[in-house]
């Protein structure tokens, strides 16, 4: 995986497909399903390595490493939805959601939770999504549904994204550990 990306100047919502192209871009020429396989150990890396700072936020605007945590469990509870009903279902609508108000309403003392069952929840998901990949034929990639924000998309470009997605958090997670020992 890369060791910096730089924050994009875009919007996720009001430029949610030059936004997706940016993640997606984040893999390059990789396997999406190896970058994604090596998300669970590489987060638990970085929350061993953030220690007690792990709650710590860099500053209003950002998220700490473990609601950036948070924030990937989320999310993959929300794809492993999305993808299944790309698959078995004919263009299916899929709903959007905010991030923030997710972190609000599901991890409003985030320093409260048990990180490792974090780890643990993301690792069972990220596992049973990828076993999901791996079973899809070149047919199943093809399938598309509708994304509130960017239109119609096919299940490889989901797929890919989310390797993106996870490239991105995971430097910010490094970089939250990097901002909050340096101030």
């Amino acid at each position: 995986m890369q060791d910096f990306v730089a924050d994009p100047a875009l919007d996720p919502v009001a430029q949610a497909r030059a936004f997706r192209d940016w993640e997606i871009g984040l893999v390059g020429d990789r396997d999406p399903a190896e970058v994604q396989a090596e998300l669970p150990a590489r987060a638990q890396e970085l929350l061993t390595l953030a220690g007690s700072d792990a709650v710590t936020r860099p500053s209003d605007q950002q998220w700490s490493v473990l609601e950036l945590l948070a924030h990937l469990a989320d999310t993959e509870i929300i794809c492993a939805a999305r993808y299944r009903y790309t698959i078995a279902h004919d263009r299916p609508a899929l709903v959007g959601f905010d991030p923030e108000l997710l972190m609000d309403r599901l991890h409003p003392s985030v320093g409260e939770e048990e990180p490792s069952h974090l780890v643990e929840l993301l690792q069972v998901l990220r596992r049973a999504n990828l076993e999901l990949w791996r079973r899809t034929s070149g047919e199943d990639r093809a399938r598309v549904a509708i994304h509130p924000e960017r239109g119609p998309e096919d299940l490889e470009t989901m797929f890919r994204q989310m390797a993106g997605h996870g490239i991105l958090h995971l430097d910010q997670m490094r970089r939250a550990i990097e901002e909050i020992r340096s101030s």
